[in-house]
């Protein structure tokens, strides 16, 4: 098996713009994370794609780490009030003792 290497793959090669199945790595360089961006949101087939950076931080990507690094944690806190008066309906969860 032959394995070439080679990053200078553009937008306009055919690698970049069909779907291609097999063990194929096109790798696009560019100056800076918004283009790197732009590039994925552009590709109908950005499925395959990952971003290596050196200015990111040091989590990885994959995995809950993955998660708290693209998304923003919220927690909503709520105070149940006090019944004014007693009711007869149950909300606890039903035991067998």
């Amino acid at each position: 098996m032959r394995t070439t290497w080679d990053a200078r793959v553009t937008t306009g090669m055919d690698a970049y713009k069909e779907e291609l199945f097999g063990p194929v790595l096109a790798v696009l360089r560019v100056d800076t994370l918004d283009r790197a961006i732009d590039l994925i949101n552009a590709n109908p087939y950005g499925n395959g794609t990952a971003l290596f950076t050196a200015s990111i931080g040091d989590s990885p990507i994959h995995g809950p780490e993955g998660i708290r690094f693209y998304t923003r944690p919220k927690v909503v806190t709520t105070r149940r009030p006090q019944p004014a008066q007693q009711v007869a309906a149950g909300f606890n969860f039903p035991t067998s003792s």
